[in-house]
């Protein structure tokens, strides 16, 4: 906008000489567009004159002024011009008459008055034309500084937005943190409360088992039975009792170890399952990327028919060799998948196994606790 008005500015200047010598007056020609602000500033004193009205006003007066004496000393110039010629023509001539004279003054002021009225309605368009300026470069001015708030106000938002993206992009990583900590939270409680569980059942047949030793102690001392049979009994039973510990215990302890196991081998088989996933899709990009530089050699072929004959020959032997490059991958892949799955199988197998073992023991332990 501030270089469509310096480009009508100097236009109106290159036409009329009396708005040149106003704008030398005013300096409203020297006008600097800064980048870093994008905003249009004049000259020390045309901002200094934007400042308040008056100084506006002032400026105008002053301009008015200025260009309302320069015409009037021209045409005091110019009559004095015309009065020598006249002057001189009265000193060769005879001298004229009155009327003639008053008919020379009369002219003379007509003349003076038009032009008098053709430059105050110059110096009136050019005090228009320099209002108009002064007022479009102050909306000029205006616009620009409210360009450069919302530029920065839009520098700010972004930031604003980079920190929020920052902060929801940590939040999402501890909520799924948080879910995987909830999750083995979850599992741990299942547990511990399914070990307590036995751990009670175990307890409730203990002390069982205590009531009737005690019962069979007092029935045979009820019965009044030797006390060398009833030592006997007592002995017999204490050591198959203990024996029955050991092998509960023993058989906890296998119980234990084959859950371990268990969990091993469940682990494992997850593994493994990934590993064949893995391994299928780097199967299927690779059939993929074979395809796709067969279609390109054929391609290759069709096109390449015109060109010379060793440079096709090269051409095709590297392009043979990349494909049975992808054919020992593929062929690689092949194998690897298949190792993994007869892996993954007796890894099944071996699962099966420990939970037949596992069962097994369990029963075993009912019967011992019975």
């Amino acid at each position: 906008m501030c270089r469509t008005l310096i480009q009508s500015l100097y236009w109106r200047i290159n036409l009329n000489p009396a708005l040149r010598y106003l704008l030398d007056e005013t300096c409203l020609y020297e006008v600097n567009v800064q980048d870093n602000c994008s905003q249009c500033l004049n000259d020390s004193q045309i901002s200094n004159y934007f400042d308040s009205n008056e100084a506006g006003r002032q400026c105008s007066g002053e301009v008015i002024d200025n260009s309302e004496s320069r015409p009037i000393e021209e045409d005091r110039m110019e009559t004095d011009e015309l009065r020598k010629p006249e002057k001189l023509e009265e000193s060769n001539v005879m001298p004229k008459t009155s009327l003639q004279l008053d008919a020379a003054e009369v002219s003379r002021a007509a003349g003076s008055n038009t032009k008098q009225a053709k430059s105050s309605t110059i110096l009136v368009n050019v005090y228009k034309d320099v209002d108009s300026m002064r007022k479009k470069l102050e909306e000029a001015q205006e616009k620009l500084s409210d360009s450069a708030q919302t530029i920065s106000m839009f520098g700010l938002l972004e930031r604003a937005i980079l920190d929020v993206d920052v902060l929801s992009g940590e939040i999402e990583k501890l909520e799924n943190d948080i879910q995987v900590k909830q999750q083995c939270c979850a599992s741990l409680k299942l547990l511990s409360s399914q070990m307590q569980e036995r751990r009670d059942q175990v307890d409730k047949k203990l002390l069982a088992l205590k009531y009737s030793l005690a019962s069979f102690s007092s029935s045979v001392n009820y019965f009044e039975q030797p006390e060398t049979f009833a030592s006997v009994r007592l002995i017999a039973s204490e050591h198959f009792l203990n024996q029955r510990k050991e092998e509960l215990a023993h058989l906890q302890l296998s119980k234990k170890e084959m859950m371990d196991a268990h969990m091993k081998i469940r682990q494992s088989e997850v593994e493994l399952k990934n590993a064949l996933e893995e391994l299928r899709l780097k199967a299927e990009e690779e059939n993929r990327r074979l395809e796709s530089d067969r279609v390109l050699f054929a391609i290759d072929n069709i096109e390449k028919t015109a060109v010379d004959l060793s440079q096709r020959n090269w051409h095709l032997s590297g392009k043979a060799t990349e494909l049975l490059k992808f054919e020992e991958e593929k062929t690689k892949l092949q194998n690897q998948i298949k190792q993994t799955r007869e892996k993954l199988g007796d890894v099944k197998r071996e699962g099966e196994a420990l939970d037949n073992k596992l069962g097994k023991v369990e029963n075993d332990i009912c019967w011992k606790l019975v």
